[in-house]
């Protein structure tokens, strides 16, 4: 049968994609992630703020490799202050795209991951982006 979509909140949750759709959503998304780091050799890194976005796919790939990832770890992938991801970190998390939650076995640590919300919204920005024609062979 057709798999449902499942409701989370407000939220529709896609069912799981098929895993060759999966496999070429992380390898786009990670070519994205890289493509910020080699815009990095052209022009300045401060130029372009976008931590916000370098965290919303390090998480993302971080989810589809089934890993966890601390928020220092998620601070050290924006490539900016600490005291900035942090607040960019705050802030997704204040608007429903990333969570936080505590390490069972280290209480000063905490992991941030993506929400359902940010992966289902990721997941279709980045399959539009394979419909325009954009993808990693």
């Amino acid at each position: 049968g057709i798999p449902l979509l499942a409701c989370e909140g407000d939220i529709i949750v896609s069912p799981p994609l098929p895993e060759r759709t999966a496999r070429a959503h992380l390898a786009l998304a990670r070519e994205l992630y890289s493509a910020r780091r080699r815009r990095e050799r052209f022009f300045p890194a401060d130029l372009f703020g976008e931590a916000a976005w370098d965290i919303l796919l390090d998480l993302y790939i971080a989810r589809h490799e089934k890993r966890e990832v601390a928020t220092t770890s998620a601070c050290i992938g924006a490539y900016v202050p600490p005291t900035t991801a942090l607040r960019w970190i705050n802030k997704l998390i204040t608007v429903g795209l990333f969570e936080r939650r505590p390490d069972s076995l280290d209480r000063r640590r905490a992991f941030v991951a993506l929400t359902a919300r940010a992966s289902t919204g990721l997941g279709d920005y980045l399959a539009a982006l394979r419909r325009a024609g954009l993808s990693i062979a």
